[in-house]
């Protein structure tokens, strides 16, 4: 599905954006935002791909993954204003990137006929995980993902409804469509309606 292929670019290309943001906003130097961008962009694909298929990273045979990270990543640090001033574009990519992942990576467990339980990770890790990674390593600590936002949650509900509906027998093609639309839909309502997890105000003795 090339469409897919493309909206999986251009989802790198956001999550590096943010990535190097948070960097950003660390005052680090710029190999650190480089990392930061980096990881946020691939690393949690690259865990998906590595400790559940047992195999190269994608970005390795798929190196234009790197390229695309790599100068979203320099144009962020060189040019901060021009990607501040248009920031909302690049939260909305960072939320279709979100679905993507998500979607890809539930798919590519389907195609392995794992698990649903591996399946809903398969798709965890690439969409959430690179943030988590960037987190701890700019000791943002509990990440974002975990304590604020409604991020993961839309991702977990997407995932689920894509194999709902690959159960159901509905074709790969309709299935892709329908889960990531409905993924990013509800990524953006929530987030506009500031959605949040319940939490618990427990003081630990």
């Amino acid at each position: 599905m090339e469409i897919i292929y493309y909206l999986d670019l251009i989802g790198t290309a956001a999550f590096a954006v943010a990535g190097a943001f948070q960097g950003i906003k660390k005052r680090i130097n710029i190999l650190g935002v480089f990392i930061a961008g980096l990881l946020t962009a691939m690393g949690g694909g690259t865990l998906r791909d590595v400790f559940i298929f047992n195999e190269a990273p994608f970005w390795i045979d798929q190196i234009e993954y790197f390229y695309v990270a790599a100068i979203a990543v320099l144009a962020t640090f060189f040019i901060p204003r021009h990607f501040a001033k248009h920031y909302h574009v690049y939260r909305f990519l960072d939320s279709v990137g979100l679905a993507v992942f998500m979607i890809i990576g539930v798919t590519k467990a389907v195609h392995g006929d794992l698990p649903i339980v591996v399946a809903m990770i398969s798709g965890l890790l690439p969409a959430i995980g690179g943030g988590i990674l960037r987190s701890i390593s700019l000791g943002d600590l509990p990440p974002y993902v975990l304590r604020t936002g409604f991020y993961a949650t839309p991702a977990i509900i997407g995932g689920a409804l894509f194999l709902l509906l690959h159960y159901l027998g509905v074709p790969e093609l309709e299935n892709t469509f329908i889960s990531v639309t409905f993924l990013l839909v509800l990524r953006m309502y929530g987030s506009a309606k500031k959605w949040k997890l319940p939490k618990i105000n427990f003081q630990v003795p």
